[in-house]
């Protein structure tokens, strides 16, 4: 509310929670989720209206988030042209279901919430660079690498600084790049 009571415009947003938690069941899939997808999704609605024409909205993402590990029915559903949020929600809601339900693999889904919640942002993404088009707002997932911080861990092979470097790129494109998912400024696998 702040924010919107005194007028002032967002150039960049930046979504960057994520959380890694240990184990694997419908708890720690729904907070997951709730945090790394729903959490970047709802903040982003909620400030979009903040966000100048022409500004940049960046989901830090991970190359856990690729596609791989999905089976090729679930891949197609995520990489669907025609995804809309609601579709999308509805997509990580099925996961959520097929944990709770014990057939999530039969279905073709990976036993990682981490890495469905990566996806997803990549996702996220595509839907909102196509979405806010007309308002020339670039919307782009980074993947900083795996990175020395707390959930990183120590032996991550990367200071915080290389890692921040492809969340700075794409928060000052100027061009017209959006809808991407890259790394150190270049394409990454998706």
């Amino acid at each position: 509310g702040a924010l919107r009571n005194d007028k002032r415009r967002l150039d960049v947003l930046v979504n960057n929670a994520g959380i890694s938690m240990h184990g694997f069941d419908s708890d720690v899939v729904r907070t997951t989720l709730d945090v790394n997808f729903l959490g970047a999704l709802h903040v982003t609605e909620g400030l979009l209206p903040l966000v100048a024409d022409g500004g940049n909205i960046v989901f830090v993402s991970s190359g856990m988030g690729e596609l791989h590990a999905y089976s090729k029915a679930i891949q197609a559903r995520f990489r669907d042209p025609r995804l809309t949020r609601d579709m999308l929600v509805a997509l990580v809601d099925e996961f959520i279901a097929g944990v709770a339900a014990g057939n999530h693999e039969a279905k073709g889904w990976p036993s990682s919430a981490y890495r469905v919640s990566k996806a997803a942002l990549v996702a996220l993404t595509h839907v909102l660079a196509r979405d806010l088009a007309s308002r020339h707002i670039r919307v782009n997932a980074v993947c900083p690498g795996w990175v020395r911080t707390r959930m990183g861990g120590s032996s991550a092979s990367r200071p915080v600084e290389q890692g921040a470097r492809s969340v700075v790129w794409a928060a000052e494109l100027a061009d017209a790049t959006t809808g991407g998912f890259f790394r150190d400024g270049r394409p990454a696998t998706w």
